[in-house]
């Protein structure tokens, strides 16, 4: 699953951006936990 930018990101909340990046950081740990 890939996170698309809006075209402007600089509209983008920081902290949004750090919570979509911990959030899939979260979903690849899971997968991995699943795969072993």
């Amino acid at each position: 699953m890939a996170i698309i930018p809006p075209a402007d990101s600089s509209k983008v909340d920081p902290e949004l951006a750090a919570y979509a990046i911990s959030l899939a950081q979260q979903l690849d740990s899971t997968t991995n936990l699943h795969n072993e």
